[in-house]
């Protein structure tokens, strides 16, 4: 982003005399650039295999941005810039954490959002505010995928069916084509689990 935009932005603050339409004013100055940034977030989740709506990322991105304006309202000494790409960030991270959140689960198209990448393969991940750690690595993922189906084909196709957003139940009884899942089942999912923890993990 130029430096003359938000020069441009400071102008449009200060001509509104932070009047009561300076916010609806200054977004819409923002707009492009917020449509840009949320781009960059849906085609970041997209390169790690998970898909989250745009519109999400938008709705978010607008909110933050919306209250960042109220802020500097507030207190005239902010700087915008920074206001404004801080809470841009907030917002990118506000999105992903909705959706860990939310149940395992996929949408129609059977596309797995991040909340059933972390759900029932259950690695260890904490609140942190690197998203770079927070995601599974795809190309790792696949890697260690093909090195798992040299021990068990049948292990790792249960894995798989895991990352895309299957219980494991489902998971379980579409691999071996059971109705069942009781304990027995239980405890040797948990085993696969563990087993490819290890091979992910070195």
């Amino acid at each position: 982003m130029k430096q003359d935009f938000w020069v441009e932005l400071e102008m449009v603050i200060k001509d509104s005399k932070l009047g009561e339409e300076f916010a609806d004013k200054a977004i819409q100055k923002l707009l492009p650039y917020i449509k840009t940034c949320v781009g960059n977030y849906y085609r970041k989740a997209l390169s790690y295999g998970v898909m989250i709506p745009f519109e999400d990322f938008y709705s978010n991105s607008l909110l933050s941005v919306w209250e960042g304006l109220q802020a500097i309202k507030s207190n005239t000494e902010l700087n915008i810039k920074n206001v404004i790409l801080y809470r841009l960030n907030i917002s990118e991270k506000k999105t992903w954490r909705q959706y860990r959140k939310k149940g395992a689960s996929t949408d129609s198209q059977q596309i797995s959002y991040s909340s059933a990448r972390w759900a029932d393969l259950d690695f260890d991940c904490t609140d942190s505010h690197d998203l770079e750690h927070d995601v599974l690595s795809i190309s790792h993922f696949d890697s260690c995928i093909k090195q798992f189906s040299m021990i068990n084909q049948e292990y790792a196709e249960i894995i798989k069916l895991l990352i895309t957003g299957y219980s494991s139940k489902e998971a379980f009884q579409k691999v071996y084509n059971i109705s069942n899942y009781s304990s027995k089942e239980r405890k040797k999912m948990e085993r696969i689990k563990k087993r490819f923890k290890q091979v992910y993990n070195n």
